[in-house]
């Protein structure tokens, strides 16, 4: 208890909190935000993806290891999402993100997800219902291109892609703000009904909580 006392000795009790560290640097008392940023993979996906993150809880980045994370390509929407991340309650200011992923076609080429056409994917903060990708369906990580799978189970290439450059915050203080992952095809002719398709890749996040 001793040493406990006197990491706090020079900190007001009216100052203290749950939500912080206490100790001391150079024997000067320090108040340091504690190190559990709050972000979670929903239930849903946690077998396909591994969250790892670092930072204070209010500057933060998080990196999503995605491992054959299965979506499906409706026909009707020519795409589909997966919500991969949910953030803390909170005002989420976006610093900046990247994502690099190989979308595998693991249903029947010729009637569902045509061979080789141009696909388009992003991240964003709704879930995807434009053939395009665009708008909130990709304002985490813009819309990149991807080619279908020319051979049913083997990946396309991987895709890179990155934020865009200037970012404003997201208002989740009643509601937390999510990240999809979104897959479209452009053309309606290149999609004969749902396809099954699994990702594997990575996408970093970097945000700050500016609710703090």
């Amino acid at each position: 208890m001793s040493h406990i006392l006197k990491h706090l000795t020079g900190l007001p009790a009216a100052t203290l909190r749950e939500s912080h560290l206490y100790g001391e640097v150079n024997g000067v008392p320090q108040r340091i935000a504690a190190g559990l940023i709050g972000g979670s993979v929903p239930t849903a996906v946690g077998r396909y993806v591994v969250m790892t993150e670092r930072g204070n809880g209010a500057f933060n980045q998080t990196l999503l290891t995605l491992t054959r994370l299965p979506i499906t390509m409706r026909d009707s929407e020519q795409g589909g999402g997966a919500k991969i991340y949910t953030f803390p309650v909170g005002r989420i200011c976006r610093l900046g993100a990247q994502a690099s992923i190989a979308v595998t076609t693991t249903s029947e080429l010729a009637s569902t997800l045509h061979t080789g056409v141009t696909c388009n994917y992003g991240v964003g903060s709704i879930t995807q219902a434009s053939s395009t990708v665009t708008s909130t369906e990709q304002d985490f990580v813009n819309v990149t291109a991807f080619t279908a799978s020319a051979t049913i189970d083997v990946a396309g290439a991987v895709a890179a892609g990155v934020g865009p450059g200037v970012l404003a915050s997201l208002d989740g203080r009643s509601s937390a703000i999510a990240a999809f992952l979104n897959l479209a095809v452009a053309g309606g002719g290149d999609i004969d009904a749902n396809a099954s398709v699994t990702v594997t890749g990575t996408v970093r996040l970097s945000w700050a909580n500016i609710s703090f």
